[in-house]
């Protein structure tokens, strides 16, 4: 539940190259707190970096939803 636990987790496996694992571990954080716009926001950045933009963008439209300013920010 603690979001700075679960941002340190995924920046140690992306560190380590495990990014699979990273994906996971923010899916699982999202379903839990479907409304925390830093998870959300941490998980399309992940996506970014692997090059899903697709992805990136589906989570960029969930945060304008949650927050139309700090989406359109973000895209």
């Amino acid at each position: 539940g603690d979001v700075g636990a679960v941002l340190m987790l995924t920046r140690y496996l992306q560190r380590r190259g495990f990014e699979n694992e990273a994906v996971t571990v923010l899916e699982d954080a999202v379903r839990l707190q479907p409304g925390n716009v830093v998870l959300i926001q941490a998980k399309a950045s992940l996506h970014v970096v692997r090059r899903e933009l697709d992805k990136a963008m589906t989570l960029y439209d969930q945060l304008e939803g949650i927050d139309p300013w700090f989406g359109t920010m973000e895209r």
